[in-house]
């Protein structure tokens, strides 16, 4: 019984549970089988090979954690239990596993003396540096401590969600990805992972500010084309690669040249496109000139661009614009009564006779005729 109240896993108590069953049910056997007079040695032998394969069938039900006792050959209802104790154990206790054991009562708050009061729910954390033995002095130190070790890690918690920590990037690609988006930081890591490792370029600056960037990698798995030149504009930094000229993010390129030259930082993060930043950080970075007026709200008149087209219409284009009125009107009558359905069918038959023979001036407090 200690085995099964201090078990601390459910797979653990199964384990002892199976074991006094099979005892149980081993002692009760035997002694119904002596009381009718069978051998006593050859019951001995032939339960003791049950044991072993029983314990051999116990080893391999140890997965099975949380199933139904019926799925191990073990009835729960005391009629089909031979041993009183087993039946007795399997109405009163088994039942009620969350009052006595220990693996049901792990996130249950007891402070030394078993008690389970839930105004002391949110006390498991203290209970491990206060207890009911320790002075009162000692008992304010520690409590101190504990609220000082919480602050700390609701601070860190905060960092780790205000800064994003990624264990691949080094220190200029963790302020990338504080900066821009999560697939915009994955876009220039692979750019930038391929610019510092395996890239091969030749450059040379032709005219002022303009370099020339020629690729002289072979590999299968390279970026570029061999011998594929482009253009790369210093004052901006700016490329003339299909990735930069789509993505409007850093390419290869300018990394690799910026390495080159020995730049302060191989990614140029004050030249970010607004359109990746973060909206937390946008506002506290500043992308253009004090000069620059593209961004400022202007105002405009709206007048029609195009000219209505007076031009006649086809049967297609007629079709179309009077399908959607013949489907209100359709919609309209299917939730009337029906009385109120009859005169709308009759009036609509009217109308469209009126219609097929031409007439179209119909008054909109015309009522027909009854037919």
């Amino acid at each position: 019984m200690n085995l099964l109240v201090y078990a601390k896993t459910e797979k653990e108590y199964m384990k002892h549970f199976r074991y006094m069953m099979h005892v149980c049910e081993v002692g009760h056997s035997m002694a119904e089988q002596l009381v009718q007079g069978n051998e006593p040695t050859r019951l001995i032998g032939q339960n003791l090979a049950q044991v072993g394969q029983n314990r051999a069938q116990v080893g391999q039900n140890l997965d099975s954690v949380g199933h139904d006792l019926a799925s191990v050959g073990l009835d729960r209802s005391p009629e089909s239990t031979r041993h009183p104790f087993a039946a007795y154990f399997i109405k009163n206790w088994d039942n009620c596993r969350e009052l006595w054991c220990a693996h049901k009562r792990q996130n249950t708050v007891t402070l030394g003396n078993n008690t389970n009061n839930r105004l002391e729910a949110s006390w498991k954390q203290l209970k491990e540096w206060v207890n009911s033995f320790m002075a009162v002095d000692e008992c304010i130190a520690s409590i101190m401590y504990y609220q000082s070790l919480q602050e700390r890690r609701f601070m860190d918690d905060v960092y780790k969600k205000v800064n994003i920590q990624h264990f691949g990037y080094d220190r200029e690609m963790t302020l990338v990805a504080n900066l821009v988006s999560e697939h915009a930081c994955e876009l220039i890591h692979d750019q930038y992972v391929y610019a510092l490792g395996r890239a091969s370029y030749t450059f040379s600056e032709r005219s002022p500010g303009v370099f020339f960037v020629k690729s002289t990698c072979a590999d299968d798995d390279a970026l570029d084309e061999e011998n594929t030149e482009y253009t790369v504009t210093k004052l901006n930094w700016t490329c003339s690669c299909l990735f930069m000229s789509t993505r409007l993010l850093p390419c290869r390129h300018v990394f690799f040249l910026r390495r080159a030259l020995e730049k302060e930082t191989v990614s140029p993060t004050q030249l970010l496109n607004r359109r990746w930043l973060l909206s937390s950080v946008r506002s506290s970075i500043e992308f253009e000139n004090a000069n620059d007026t593209s961004t400022t709200m202007e105002s405009f008149a709206i007048r029609r661009v195009l000219a209505a087209d007076e031009r006649p219409w086809d049967s297609n284009r007629k079709y179309r614009e009077a399908l959607p009125i013949a489907t209100t009107i359709c919609d309209s009558m299917a939730g009337l009564g029906m009385v109120q359905y009859r005169e709308a069918m009759a009036y609509l038959k009217y109308v469209a006779r009126r219609f097929k023979n031409g007439e179209y001036n119909i008054s909109s407090s015309y009522l027909p005729p009854e037919e």
